[in-house]
């Protein structure tokens, strides 16, 4: 006597109907993945921010090669504080 489940043929088309839809949802979401990863653009500074710290955790000494300044009006505000700043103390 053999312990083996009965399958009928009923059963077998039954699974690969099952099957049939199993992989075409897997093919709609992997193509809906593929646009949502087409489309998203990731900035300059975040990448060079995510570069930056994976560097330093494997212990690569960067090297400054340029420098930005933002366009904000902050840094010249603050100078601009610290001249008309007359109270005595440290800066």
């Amino acid at each position: 006597m053999t312990d083996k489940p009965d399958t009928s043929a009923a059963d077998l088309a039954e699974l690969k109907a099952l099957l049939v839809q199993l992989n075409d949802r897997v093919a709609g979401l992997e193509g809906e993945i593929a646009t949502l990863k087409a489309s998203q653009v990731v900035p300059d500074d975040v990448v060079m921010a995510i570069s930056a710290a994976v560097a330093a955790y494997l212990g690569h000494k960067a090297k400054v090669r340029a420098i930005h300044l933002s366009g904000g009006h902050r840094w010249a505000t603050e100078t601009r504080n610290r001249t008309h700043d007359r109270s005595v103390g440290r800066r």
